[in-house]
């Protein structure tokens, strides 16, 4: 039930996109097409049944490059995240972001450690080109993600 609900706004988040981008029209986009700042939101499950939510700031350069800061909160708590990484953009304004992820963190012993992840998304900017859609598509992450221009 809960795979169909996420699934189902996939789908709708998608088509929602796809509508606002046929309106804009399909020629011209480039990386610098979607160069700035964004604030996003995430949410969705990791698993089967492991609820992932997340807020943060991402600047995309106009060269395909991306940098930011994530907080994200799973069923263990909270993590701060560092994010660099590529996009590339396609000519009819779908695109891809590649991030890798590193979170501080402390084990069970106080030790300061190191995590880093590697999260994959496909995008469809949106509201006139001030918002992307997007959707993590790493195997078994149920994610959808939300980035509106600053």
């Amino acid at each position: 039930m809960k795979l169909t609900r996420i699934l189902t706004g996939i789908a709708l988040t998608l088509s929602l996109a796809s509508l606002t981008f046929a309106q804009q029209g399909a020629t011209g986009w480039t990386l610098a097409s979607v160069k700035g700042t964004y604030v996003f939101t995430e949410q969705g499950d990791v698993g089967s049944s492991t609820p992932f939510t997340g807020i943060g700031v991402l600047m995309l350069d106009g060269s395909g490059n991306a940098s930011g800061i994530e907080t994200i909160q799973g069923p263990n708590g909270s993590m701060d995240v560092k994010i660099t990484g590529t996009y590339s953009i396609n000519v009819d304004g779908s695109g891809s972001l590649v991030l890798t992820n590193m979170a501080s963190t402390t084990d069970t012993d106080g030790n300061a450690a190191t995590e880093s992840f590697t999260t994959n998304y496909k995008f469809f900017p949106a509201s006139k080109n001030t918002e992307l859609k997007a959707v993590r598509v790493d195997n078994g992450a149920f994610i959808v993600s939300n980035f509106s221009q600053q």
